[in-house]
């Protein structure tokens, strides 16, 4: 005759298992939350770029443009 041991799982191991369950799901969506963050930062860095380059550049062009107003209202006045 055979006999076949048969484990009980107590409660307490049941509700370890819940929780390591529950903790292996939240460890993924968090590795899923930190790369979307990480992909969003990188995108804003890459817009921050581009609009520094576009805008600086705008205001460089508004400087010259003001400085030769300038220039121009100075000549005026003494004319």
């Amino acid at each position: 005759m055979t006999s076949d041991l048969i484990r009980h799982v107590s409660p307490e191991e049941e509700e370890l298992a819940q929780k390591e369950a529950e903790l292996a799901a939240l460890e993924s969506e968090l590795a899923e939350r930190e790369l979307g963050l990480a992909t969003l930062q990188a995108e804003l860095h890459a817009f921050e770029r581009e609009y520094l380059h576009l805008i600086g550049s705008r205001y460089a062009e508004l400087d010259r443009i003001e400085a030769q107003i300038i220039k121009y209202m100075a000549y005026m006045e003494n004319n």
